[in-house]
């Protein structure tokens, strides 16, 4: 990828500047995570022990939480792989 000055970007910005970002990005994320996947199972299985009149709506809107909890699993994983893969390659650089 190249900036509107000719310069690539990845090799503009240092790496320690991006595991910085990546580790504080992967972190919200994993909260984010946990929160949409324990709020979303709270809701479904609140509704489906205990029958109320709301009971549809809160097995839609916990299931539809606990879908988005689990659909952010996914790019936290290629995330997390990407950066292991950083790390490893630079290691042997000295800094």
């Amino acid at each position: 990828m190249i900036s509107e000055r000719g310069v690539h970007i990845h090799s503009a910005r240092n790496f320690r500047g991006k595991s910085r970002m990546v580790f504080y990005f992967l972190k919200f994320m994993i909260i984010a995570t946990f929160v949409l996947i324990g709020v979303g199972g709270f809701l479904v299985y609140d509704a489906v022990s205990q029958p109320t009149n709301t009971q549809v709506v809160e097995v839609i809107g916990g299931a539809v939480l606990l879908a988005l909890g689990v659909l952010t699993l996914y790019p936290q994983g290629q995330l997390a792989i990407r950066w292991l893969k950083e790390i490893r390659t630079h290691s042997g650089r000295g800094s």
